[in-house]
Formats: C-alpha cells, sequence, structure tokens
C-alpha cells in the first residue's frame, strides 16, 4: 500500500482558511471583503484552481491575526494549537 500523499502548499493554506473561517465565523465573501478580494479569487484558491500567492498568505496572517507560518503549515497545528489565540487556550 501507498503512503498517502503530503498535502501541498495550497492544500494547506485552504485547509487552514476553512479552519480558520469556522473559528472566526466568517463567510468566503466576508474574507474576501476583509482581503480587497473578488469573492471569486477567494473560491478559487480554496478549490485548487489557483495558488494562493505569498501576499494572498500575508493577508490572510493579518486578517486572522496568526503568524504567517501557521498557515504554511500541517493545519492540524491549528487545531492542536488552538490558532495561538491565548482566550481559547483556557477553553
Amino acid at each position: 500500500m501507498r503512503p498517502a500523499r503530503e498535502p501541498n502548499v495550497n492544500e494547506r493554506v485552504s485547509r487552514a482558511v476553512n479552519i480558520m473561517l469556522a473559528r472566526d465565523g466568517m463567510s468566503r465573501h466576508d474574507l474576501a471583503e476583509a482581503m480587497n478580494l473578488d469573492p471569486a479569487t477567494i473560491t478559487r484558491s480554496m478549490r485548487g484552481q489557483r495558488d494562493w500567492k505569498l501576499e494572498d498568505v500575508a493577508r490572510l496572517a493579518a486578517v486572522f491575526d496568526v503568524p504567517m507560518a501557521l498557515l504554511l503549515d500541517d493545519p492540524d497545528t491549528l487545531v492542536r494549537n488552538r490558532c495561538f489565540r491565548p482566550e481559547l487556550v483556557a477553553v
């Protein structure tokens, strides 16, 4: 049996964005507005039809108030570290 394929950087960012959207109760449209992007651009990126650009990741980090590295890392890190939000650690 083949080992599971590691997700590429675009897949990791998209998964992290889904986690952060759920955490913050935001929609993709809300995110597009916060990033000053067309909602279709967010949707294409989330579906893997457009690569996340480094500047996109920097803007995502600013919107979600997390380090850029967190969005590029294994998305399970977000869950394990509770998104680095101190107020969530106490929950």
